[in-house]
């Protein structure tokens, strides 16, 4: 759903009480095959399976949850007792680690055999060659009857081939308290004009209208830049897009949320976590949130009175993000076949559910119903055309993070947003030609 899923992603559940990040830096937790060590090694660079015996499959995953271990237990037990001759050997891979340590991996000859993969991180293994082609084994054209074609053509394809199987969606939506707006006299924004009217007349003493978190701030932006009727780069992903009068007058728009109307906090105040209690305890009355916020409020904040809706229409329209996540199988797995098995159940209808329905993420299968409950839903359902992602492209992080620095320096007043596009232009051109 870019290595920017592991210091900066934002999907992730967490229990009152528990430290999320200091969690998120120390797991590393094996479940499945605990014995692996009494195993055959499941990727042997250059070379055989060394013993018979039952097939390991090395399943690492980035957590949506303190408890993601804990999870995948009785999805593996039903999956071993289905299939007696593989075991499945699973870590909790940090996001904060996860670029590191699978650019280590496959540079070692040793990846996990099947792991979690968020969509923008995709094309720069890819292009390495780590991912193995799904539609040459045969294995997609299994499948993909049984997901959205649109998905199933966009999420896990790169350049016309397919590369992995949906797994999940973490869109985002405004999500407003419905107090803190009626105490102000305003209801949920529609257009931008009502945007910046709720937002001021919300922000009062250590109340605020509007938040963005940081690092990870550009998800809160990449919207309005959309719906001002611009884009991050163009559709070859040759250059940038973003430095159009649209464009420019996007980042204006998000510039003068701090330096005009003063809506928010200080710039960088608040981590996704921060922002997040924020919104819960009720000091703030809007906020870009994923899907997991709408899952843990009623549970865990139940005085909260919200409501999540589509983000305020803009002069191109409404648009909101999302990332979205799939399960591919590297190339270096030597039990490819065995590895498909559980790909292919993790992804199915009672594999793919029985795990989403604990972490409150978006199945990306239509046919799993378990999230009607959630107020999110709806607005998922009923705007799918307009949730876009990521940009494909092996070096869209470095671009992008040359493309942020220029927008930072136009947050804090170093350059006018006229000056930050131009230059990021030509820097975010110099990444992607690598």
């Amino acid at each position: 759903m870019v290595a920017r899923e592991n210091s900066r992603r934002d999907e992730s559940a967490r229990d009152v009480g528990v430290n999320r990040r200091q969690f998120f830096k120390t797991v590393a937790v094996l479940s499945g095959a605990a014995a692996a060590g009494s195993l055959m090694p499941s990727c042997m660079p250059g070379g055989a399976p060394a013993s018979k015996g039952p097939v390991t499959v090395k399943f690492w995953k980035s957590p949506h949850h303190e408890k993601e271990a804990d999870f995948w237990v009785p999805i593996i037990k039903q999956f071993e007792d289905a299939h007696p001759n593989i075991k499945i050997e699973f870590s909790v891979l940090p996001w904060y680690e996860a670029g590191a340590r699978l650019t280590t991996a496959f540079a070692s000859g040793n990846p996990p055999d099947v792991l979690y993969v968020v969509d923008a991180w995709g094309p720069k293994y890819i292009e390495s060659k780590y991912f193995m082609d799904f539609d040459a084994a045969g294995y997609s054209k299994e499948v993909k009857d049984q997901f959205d074609a649109q998905l199933f053509a966009k999420v896990p394809n790169y350049l016309g081939k397919t590369y992995g199987i949906p797994f999940l969606g973490v869109p985002r939506f405004l999500y407003v308290n419905n107090k803190m707006l009626k105490d102000a006299g305003v209801s949920a924004p529609t257009t931008w004009d009502e945007f910046t009217k709720v937002g001021t007349s919300t922000t009062k003493g250590d109340k605020w209208g509007y938040v963005v978190f940081k690092p990870g701030y550009w998800q809160a932006f990449w919207p309005w830049l959309w719906m001002a009727g611009a884009d991050i780069m163009n559709p070859e992903g040759t250059k940038a897009a973003f430095n159009t009068p649209e464009g420019v007058n996007a980042l204006q728009f998000f510039v003068d949320w701090w330096r005009k109307y003063k809506m928010l906090p200080d710039y960088g105040s608040y981590d996704q976590e921060q922002a997040e209690d924020l919104f819960y305890r009720q000091g703030v009355a809007m906020e870009s949130g994923h899907n997991i916020m709408a899952d843990r409020l009623p549970k865990e904040w139940p005085d909260v009175d919200f409501d999540v809706v589509m983000m305020p229409k803009g002069p191109a329209g409404a648009f909101s993000f999302a990332d979205f996540g799939y399960v591919t199988i590297s190339q270096a797995c030597q039990y490819k076949d065995e590895a498909w098995q559980w790909v292919k159940f993790i992804t199915s209808k009672d594999g793919a559910g029985a795990y989403l329905k604990n972490v409150g993420l978006f199945p990306a299968r239509p046919d799993i119903s378990i999230m009607e409950k959630n107020k999110a839903w709806p607005v998922y359902v009923n705007n799918m055309e307009k949730i876009r992602g990521a940009p494909m492209h092996p070096h869209f992080e470095e671009a992008n993070n040359r493309m942020w620095a220029q927008i930072e320096a136009a947050i804090l007043g170093q350059v006018t947003p006229k000056e930050a596009f131009a230059t990021a232009e030509g820097d975010f051109n110099q990444a992607l030609a690598g």
